[in-house]
């Protein structure tokens, strides 16, 4: 992710985002609100965190992520 404009946004390379390393990315736990221990699959967070945003679920460790899937989605007809 690139904040450009003061937004955040993905990075892109030849078009395409770029998917980085578990563990190569900084501060990703407070980021998520999650325990180390509780993050074995980054993947298996998100679907957790979709799941939450499908079923309106406001009590969630990262809401940040939640009303980012709100803004993704409101874009869609």
């Amino acid at each position: 992710m690139l904040k450009l404009n003061g937004q955040w946004q993905a990075e892109l390379r030849e078009g395409r985002p770029v998917l980085a390393e578990f563990g190569k990315v900084k501060g990703f736990c407070e980021q998520v609100k999650r325990e180390v221990t509780q993050v074995e699959q980054p993947e298996e967070l998100l679907a957790e965190d979709f799941m939450n945003f499908v079923f309106g679920d406001q009590n969630v460790p990262a809401p940040k992520i939640v009303e980012g899937l709100q803004r993704i989605f409101s874009f869609l007809p």
